[in-house]
């Protein structure tokens, strides 16, 4: 990866990093201002139930109240039992007790949800606050959750003027129904901290597909510049170097026609040797055009065959068979006839290269949905992995003699056609050359891009 890429990927991970710790730092905020404002209701809500408890207490004596009474037959003056339930209605309070120093209920405003002479619910739970109460100071528990699902909380009094120790303490339960609200908070909390990580995770897998999407188009645009650059100098260059060619072909054969006698030496080391340089020359020409497809009715299957035709001549010393498998007799297409031609005899040469002695070349061909599929299959002795890559890069050649420009102007060939190419290939297995080509391409397309 080049440096504009590597200085792009590592200023999106500083915006990533920065992103995560703000909104870590947001999040983080709206969960500590919900625990401390639930703590502090919390709080003023104990301090409330101590002073009702405190109230209640006012409004009892100790005398009412024998250690060794039987609870069951204990009963509380109307008046009195009149004033504890406008408290409770006053407070909305869940029950109003009496509680005796071993934890038995003297008295419950509410028998129906704690009867007299049973022991306290809360009584193992509560303990430490009971005791506290009957030590003479008022005080209240920690939130608890009922049997029912209810949060609950109760304040505790002694029955004694506040400071002085007592037998018996005033219990005063209360639902704290203003939870619910805060449960309703915190449950929207969660939403949102898990909508935000999915929001951030999706950001981030964003933010990195779009960054190497456009590094890899930066790096692309980069090399069609290079190409382009090449490409035209490329073409100046063949220009210049074909007349000299011309000339030296043309005196080779005059040398040829005078010197009968040395006819061998000059056709192998003059005349092919420039036949050999102006074929490098045409294909650097070729790729360095920009071509438009031709618009005519032509018929693949007839290419195709043409092609094997011309490559079983030229394949007669190697012993290479080649086989066709056609899924259909004709292949009506919109193309041009002598660059698909030309392509596909180009496959064939190098399947053929690449095939041993009596080996075996099939091309195979199917009509699949929209488009034509086209394979050439040879069993030669595969390519690499990271070599079958790079096969249709122009200059790319694992040839010594090669330009490296023969399959990269099939692949602009095809692609000009609006088709596809790829290759896989296995080691010891051979090689195989996919090409897709739509059933028809549009007038308006192509051309084909340096």
């Amino acid at each position: 990866m080049n440096k504009l890429g590597v200085l792009s990927i590592f200023r999106n991970g500083w915006m990533i990093i920065a992103l995560l710790i703000v909104t870590a730092i947001l999040l983080s905020t709206n969960w500590y201002y919900y625990t401390k404002t639930r703590e502090h209701l919390d709080n003023e809500f104990g301090v409330r139930l101590q002073s009702v408890a405190s109230l209640v207490s006012s409004n009892l004596e100790a005398g009412l109240f024998q250690p060794d009474a039987d609870p069951y037959y204990l009963t509380l003056p109307e008046e009195i039992i009149s004033r504890l339930e406008n408290i409770q209605s006053a407070y909305s309070l869940s029950n109003i007790l009496v509680l005796r120093e071993d934890g038995i209920t003297l008295f419950s405003l509410n028998s129906y949800l704690i009867p007299s002479g049973d022991q306290y619910p809360m009584w193992n739970m509560d303990y430490q606050t009971i005791v506290k109460a009957l030590e003479g100071t008022s005080s209240s528990t920690a939130l608890y959750k009922s049997p029912g699902g209810t949060y609950m909380k109760a304040g505790y009094a002694p029955i004694a003027p506040e400071g002085e120790a007592s037998e018996f303490v005033v219990t005063v339960e209360a639902n704290a129904a203003f939870l619910k609200s805060f449960h309703d908070i915190k449950s929207l909390l969660t939403i949102i901290t898990a909508i935000s990580i999915i929001a951030i995770i999706l950001f981030i897998s964003f933010v990195l597909k779009a960054t190497g999407a456009l590094i890899k188009a930066r790096e692309s645009l980069m090399h069609s510049e290079t190409l382009a650059t090449v490409g035209r100098m490329t073409a100046g260059i063949a220009h210049e170097i074909r007349n000299p060619l011309f000339i030296i072909r043309s005196s080779a054969e005059i040398l040829r026609e005078k010197h009968p006698a040395e006819t061998d030496e000059i056709d192998e080391f003059i005349i092919e040797e420039v036949d050999r340089l102006d074929r490098t020359l045409t294909e650097y020409l070729l790729f360095s055009q920009n071509k438009q497809a031709g618009k005519h009715s032509i018929d693949l299957i007839k290419i195709l065959n043409k092609s094997r035709r011309l490559a079983e001549k030229g394949s007669e010393r190697h012993k290479v068979t080649i086989k066709t498998n056609y899924s259909t007799d004709s292949a009506p297409f919109v193309g041009e006839e002598k660059q698909l031609m030309q392509s596909f005899l180009n496959i064939l040469i190098n399947a053929i290269q690449a095939t041993p002695e009596n080996g075996k070349i099939e091309i195979l061909f199917k009509e699949l949905g929209d488009e034509y599929i086209i394979k050439f299959r040879d069993n030669g002795q595969g390519i690499h992995g990271k070599t079958i890559e790079k096969i249709f890069e122009p200059f790319f050649t694992t040839k010594s003699t090669g330009s490296g420009l023969g399959l990269a102007i099939v692949k602009k060939t095809i692609e000009a056609h609006n088709g596809k190419i790829s290759a896989k290939s296995k080691i010891n297995s051979g090689t195989t050359v996919t090409i897709h080509l739509p059933h028809k391409i549009s007038p308006e397309s192509g051309e084909i891009n340096e």
